[in-house]
């Protein structure tokens, strides 16, 4: 009897979830890309659903893919804490960890996980620094760097944390006097507040909706202040 879902399948789904194309994890699966495309036809052929949306520059989730990665994260984090509590991984680490991130989410969010790290592994160094551009690769200066948005270089090696979603909003006493912008280029008009983040273009808001085979994404050149 086979499978519709196979152990093997849940690894590399997440894997090809975090990559965000069949090349990048290719890359880090070690195998070609028409392996990857060949493995994922193989899952959807077993589920009998679609669970990737493929263009020829990048790749999205279906509705169904969303919520096979979310019970594959799951079981996976379940396996890593049942070899915990069984002492498969009797490893301990130790020596220098250096860690790079941003200012802001740094302090609010790395920072108290650090300390917590160290906790738990008392031979363990660890070297903070937070600023404002992500490091040149060409420094080697940090074991980790924590970034937002897709990897700058096809040769990072690249895990996907957690997603960095926002939200468009204004005060009401704004909408008041200046009106209710009804389409995405009806920005263009208003007042923006515009945050410089890396190396992304100033001002361009990169607004999404939908899901899967609905997702949009549309570009607005805003008059950021």
């Amino acid at each position: 009897m086979t499978h519709a879902v196979q152990p093997a399948d849940l690894s590399f789904f997440s894997t090809l979830a975090r990559a965000g194309s069949l090349s990048a994890a290719a890359r880090e699966l070690g195998v070609t890309t028409p392996a990857v495309s060949k493995h994922l036809a193989l899952m959807e052929s077993r589920v009998g659903v679609s669970l990737v949306v493929r263009t020829t520059r990048r790749m999205s989730l279906t509705p169904e893919g969303e919520l096979y990665l979310e019970h594959a994260r799951r079981i996976l984090g379940e396996i890593d804490d049942m070899e915990q509590l069984l002492g498969v991984s009797k490893a301990m680490p130790k020596g220098l960890l250096r860690v790079n991130a941003t200012l802001g989410f740094g302090r609010s969010h790395v920072s108290p996980l650090i300390s917590k790290f160290v906790r738990k592994h008392p031979q363990v160094e660890v070297q903070l620094q937070l600023s404002v551009n992500p490091p040149p690769l060409t420094e080697d200066s940090f074991d980790v760097c924590i970034r937002f948005g897709a990897p700058p270089d096809a040769r990072v090696i690249a895990r996907y944390i957690a997603p960095n979603r926002r939200l468009l909003c204004a005060a009401p006493a704004y909408l008041a006097r200046h009106g209710m912008p009804r389409v995405p280029n009806d920005l263009t008009r208003h007042n923006c507040i515009g945050i410089r983040q890396g190396e992304e273009a100033y001002g361009v808001w990169r607004l999404a909706s939908g899901r899967g085979k609905n997702a949009t994404t549309e570009a607005v050149k805003t008059r950021a202040t």
